[in-house]
C-alpha cells in the first residue's frame, strides 16, 4: 500500500530513523494495594489498667510520634511509681533507706516523703510512631489486660502493591524493575513503583507468583485493598533488534503496520 506525499503532509506524519533497540516485554497483571507490613505499630501495654481518658478516639485519625493516645490508671504501676518517688524523696531528706525498702511502707514513712514528688494517679500512653489509626479497640472507662492490643497505627507514606504474575511471565521480571500502577479509583493517574521482592512460591491453582511493588504515597491517595493494574516493562537481556519506535506502529487490531519512507519516490509504503 502506498501513501501519497500530499496525504503524508496533511496527516502531519514525521520521520524517525529505525535504530537498534533492546527487546523488551511488557508484563500486565492485576494487583491490590496493601499496607507496608514494616510500617505498622501495635500499642499493647505490658501492664493492665483502666482507660480513664481517651485522647484519640476514632479510626482514621492521624497521630504524631509522642502524641498521647490515652491516660490510664494502673494499680500495679501506681504502686511502683509511688515507691520510686518515695525513694527519691527519702534520699533527698536523708531518711533511712529501709523506710522505703518495700511496698509495705509504714504510713509515717509515706507522709515523710515530699508530696510534690509523688507520682500522678494516671499516666499518659504516647504513640510510639507517627501514622494513621487503622484499628482502635480502646474505649474510655474500659479495663484491659496486659498485652491486649488497643491501637494499630500505620505509616501510609509508602504502600505495597501486591501483583499476581503468571508463571510463564515470571522469567521476564526481576527485583529492581520499575512498574506503573493504576488504581480503579484514579484511572487517569499512574503511580510509579519498584519491584522489591518476588515471593518464593507459585499458587497451585492460579499458577501465579506474587510480586511486591513499593510505591510512594505522600498524598495518601493509595488506600489498602484498592484494586489496581500493573505494567512492568521488562527488557530481555542480550536481545537487541532493529526496530521502529513504538509511536510509529499502527495497530489495526488484526495486524501492526509501519510507514516506510522511500525518499525520492515521494511516497510511503505500509508494511
Amino acid at each position: 500500500m502506498k501513501v501519497s506525499l500530499d496525504k503524508v503532509q496533511r496527516l502531519g506524519v514525521r520521520s524517525e530513523v529505525v535504530e537498534e533497540r533492546a527487546l523488551a516485554r511488557t508484563v500486565r497483571t492485576f494487583a491490590s494495594v496493601q499496607f507496608d507490613e514494616r510500617r505498622q505499630t501495635v500499642i499493647a501495654p505490658k501492664f493492665g489498667g483502666w482507660i480513664e481518658k481517651l485522647r484519640v478516639n476514632a479510626t482514621g485519625d492521624v497521630v504524631a510520634a509522642g502524641q498521647t493516645l490515652f491516660e490510664v490508671y494502673s494499680p500495679e504501676l501506681n504502686v511502683l511509681q509511688q515507691e520510686s518517688c518515695c525513694r527519691v524523696a527519702c534520699r533527698g531528706r536523708a531518711l533511712p533507706t529501709d523506710a522505703c525498702a518495700t511496698s509495705t511502707i509504714p504510713r509515717p514513712s509515706w507522709r515523710s516523703c515530699d508530696a510534690a514528688k509523688r507520682a500522678p494517679r494516671t499516666i499518659a500512653v504516647p504513640a510510639p510512631a507517627a501514622g494513621t489509626v487503622v484499628e482502635e479497640m480502646a474505649v474510655e472507662g474500659m479495663r484491659y489486660q496486659p498485652g491486649e492490643t488497643l491501637f494499630r497505627i500505620v505509616d501510609t507514606s509508602v504502600m505495597w502493591v501486591l501483583a499476581e504474575v503468571y508463571e510463564q511471565d515470571l522469567a521476564f521480571v526481576k527485583v529492581g524493575d520499575m512498574a506503573k500502577v493504576v488504581v480503579n479509583t484514579w484511572p487517569d493517574r499512574s503511580f510509579m513503583g519498584k519491584v522489591t521482592f518476588i515471593y518464593p512460591s507459585i499458587g497451585k491453582e492460579s499458577r501465579t507468583a506474587r510480586l511486591r511493588i513499593e510505591v510512594a504515597n505522600p498524598d495518601g491517595l493509595l488506600r489498602a485493598d484498592m484494586a489496581a493494574t500493573v505494567e512492568i516493562d521488562a527488557p530481555i537481556e542480550g536481545r537487541w533488534v532493529a526496530a521502529p519506535p513504538d509511536s510509529a506502529i499502527i495497530d489495526t487490531g488484526k495486524r501492526q503496520l509501519v510507514l516506510v519512507e522511500r525518499g525520492e519516490a515521494n511516497t510511503s509504503h505500509a508494511r
